[in-house]
């Protein structure tokens, strides 16, 4: 079962090991190459995984070690609310000028499709 304090801590300080740790060895790779997105990678998921809560977290990244499939809760109020926070975190993102277009409508894709 993967400890989201220590997620957290390796997202920022440790970016690349993170994505190892949460079982992306993949994205883990692709950041080690493009340098973590030149920074903007590595931030949007040092601050997602920052803002998540626990019961987030645990939905999405520990569900696989409970039997469930990743990112299903059995709530499905509380995966509409999750998906409309990660949204509404990425659309300030977005404004912020830390995400592109293109990163913006991938990223905001894949929680549409989570609900």
């Amino acid at each position: 079962m993967r400890d989201r304090t220590t997620a957290i801590i390796l997202a920022w300080i440790v970016w690349p090991a993170f994505d190892f740790y949460l079982g992306n060895p993949g994205k883990g790779i692709a950041k080690l190459l493009t340098l973590g997105g030149l920074g903007v990678w590595a931030l949007v998921d040092a601050l997602r995984v920052t803002l998540m809560s626990d019961e987030d977290f645990n939905a999405t990244y520990n569900a696989a070690h409970q039997g469930a499939a990743p990112g299903a809760t059995g709530d499905p109020v509380s995966e509409v609310s999750s998906a409309a926070d990660n949204l509404r975190i990425l659309g300030e993102l977005h404004e912020r000028g830390l995400l592109t277009d293109d990163e913006y409508d991938e990223r905001r894709a894949r929680e549409v499709e989570r609900l």
